[in-house]
């Protein structure tokens, strides 16, 4: 039996029966009986999910450790764990749960199917090691780069009585290359930062992308007796030449210090450096040098970011360096912590930024051990927008990408879409199931930010029907005063800011997103539910909305809905009256 993985048919064969390793790469339609699709996710097993990953977990505190320690001995430096995690965390735990997924997949089905052959196709000119980070994150989407992949995983497992070949090309990896920045606004405001930033003193604070609204970012700036400016992302351009004996050789260090005997993650350790980013890699010192001429300040009281922690690639090395001098690095709470992935048995698992943060500055209401009490950033005020009594009934659709049990970005390509597809089909049924009346009223926002899945809108453009689905040009504050309701059906910003906003609100989640929550969470959606605002039950949703529909406004104004709502506001979305100042506060106390 031949295996598949990708949608490239000269990586197929005609001499014996194909394995398709997933419906990513199975033909559309087809009546060929040599063709097997391979479907392990029919049925959703909860506790295997939570096995995966308390594994994938356990590898990441076994390798981290020991990447760091090759580092530094190769560079000559003594950087501590938390630095590295800074520069490289997000990227690690992405790269981790990719080759963990794709490695536990290609042992699955060597031992589920008598296996004889692979096909990939192969360049000495194509690397799979990404530029950064966000080359990283956009290479996973693309088939030619998952195939590679595929390959050297099936290379390092090494099964016996199983042929590997290698079909010759020429090309390149776009991902090996940074994304050339040519937004003209953004380069002009680079350049107008640089000139400015010789105006800050040395001890200034470094505030990036707080996600305030820019007057109270230039406030703030003023309580803490700072120039008023916006600092903005730095574009660092310069591209680098992959160097395979360079990774060959960490390679070999690496794997001197790992027992072979547990085979998924020695054969983790044999990749990881062949995906490290090339621009912290080859690229390293001249992006130190870069940093050095950086006018930020050389002795900021302390750094703050509310996004830059991810994906800017000059920013984290600059906020690294600083930390080793004992700098403070705060962090605002970066979109909802509600439903983590990273909640297993009820024990957390902490996202990078709130491992390497000294702070991290909540939405709300604090609820861990380095969190602090702190604000919705993008509406910081006390603030009610006007919606429409008489409006629609917005229904907020999911992205394709995180739609699932405990799903990962790393699944986001190879993945059967199982989950999503049942959820649909109860969306679906609920909007049949509307009054004539109401169903006239009921409009889907779809999901259009990553491009690689908008073929799921298509379907929903055949299941509800064009005349009642948004535009994409609508932007969410004009959904918001269109709607007499919004339906929230995920961890979603919307959910924070219609509560905060006193947008009538229904949060229909899956059972699933229950289960998955962590559990110091746990009470306040309860509370919710109580309440009869959130809804695990499609049906009583149906009935919910056929018999409130004409009277949502006094419903949403009651007693028991706004003292949920006010609770759940405060602890995910709270607001101040005078948000520089308290900010200020909290960031010098």
């Amino acid at each position: 039996m031949h295996l598949v993985v990708s949608k490239n048919k000269i990586t197929w064969t005609k001499d014996k029966p194909i394995l398709f390793a997933g419906s990513w790469c199975y033909p559309k339609s087809t009546n060929d009986k040599a063709f097997i699709l391979h479907d392990d996710k029919i049925e959703i097993n909860y506790s295997k999910i939570d096995e995966d990953w308390k594994k994938i977990f356990e590898y990441k505190n076994r390798l981290f450790p020991i990447i760091c320690s090759v580092l530094n001995d190769h560079r000559n430096e003594n950087h501590s764990e938390r630095y590295y995690r800074i520069l490289i965390g997000h990227w690690f735990d992405y790269a981790i749960e990719i080759l963990f997924n794709k490695t536990l997949l290609a042992l699955s089905l060597k031992e589920q199917y008598d296996l004889k052959s692979f096909s990939y196709l192969f360049s000495e000119n194509y690397s799979i090691a990404p530029y950064s980070e966000s080359e990283f994150m956009d290479a996973h989407f693309d088939d030619r780069w998952n195939q590679a992949l595929f390959g050297m995983i099936l290379e390092c497992l090494n099964f016996k009585d199983f042929k590997i070949s290698r079909l010759s090309d020429f090309k390149t990896s776009e991902f090996s290359f940074s994304k050339n920045n040519k937004n003209l606004l953004k380069n002009t405001m680079f350049k107008i930062n640089h000139l400015f930033g010789r105006l800050s003193s040395n001890d200034d604070a470094l505030i990036i992308n707080s996600y305030l609204p820019i007057f109270e970012e230039l406030k703030l700036k003023l309580y803490l007796k700072q120039i008023p400016i916006v600092t903005s992302k730095v574009s660092y351009n310069s591209n680098f030449t992959y160097d395979h004996n360079l990774r060959n050789h960490l390679t070999e260090k690496l794997l001197s210090r790992i027992d072979e005997t547990d085979t998924l993650f020695y054969a983790i350790s044999q990749l990881i450096f062949f995906i490290y980013p090339i621009i912290y890699l080859e690229g390293y010192e001249d992006v130190k040098n870069f940093v050095d001429k950086l006018n930020w300040p050389k002795n900021p009281k302390f750094i703050f970011t509310s996004n830059n922690f991810f994906a800017d690639n000059i920013f984290k090395l600059w906020a690294a360096q600083k930390i080793n001098k004992n700098i403070k690095f705060f962090v605002g709470q970066h979109g909802p912590y509600w439903l983590q992935i990273n909640s297993i048995n009820n024990q957390v698992y902490s996202s990078c930024e709130e491992i390497t943060a000294d702070k991290l500055i909540c939405n709300g209401v604090e609820n861990s051990d380095n969190r602090v009490s702190g604000l919705y950033f993008p509406i910081s005020k006390p603030k009610k927008i006007s919606y429409d009594k008489s409006g629609n009934i917005s229904f907020i659709v999911p992205p394709l990408a995180y739609f699932g049990y405990k799903k990962s970005w790393s699944q986001v390509y190879w993945d059967n879409f199982k989950e999503y597809e049942i959820w649909s089909n109860k969306v679906t049924k609920l909007f049949n199931s509307l009054d004539k009346d109401v169903k006239k009223f009921f409009y889907l926002r779809l999901y259009f930010h990553i491009i690689q899945h908008n073929f799921v809108n298509k379907i929903w453009q055949k299941k509800i029907g064009f005349q009642n689905i948004y535009s994409n040009n609508y932007s969410i504050k004009n959904i918001y005063k269109k709607s007499r309701l919004v339906i929230i059906c995920f961890e979603s910003r919307s959910l924070q800011e219609t509560m905060v906003q006193e947008i009538p609100t229904l949060v229909l989640f899956d059972k699933f997103m229950i289960k998955q929550m962590r559990k110091e969470n746990l009470k306040n959606f309860n509370i919710l539910k109580r309440a009869g605002i959130l809804f695990t039950d499609f049906e009583k949703a149906v009935d919910f909305l056929n018999q409130n529909f004409n009277s949502i406004e006094s419903w949403w104004n009651s007693q028991i809905i706004q003292k949920a709502r006010k609770e759940f506001a405060d602890k995910y979305s709270k607001t101040n009256k005078s948000p520089a100042k308290f900010l200020s506060n909290v960031l010098l106390e």
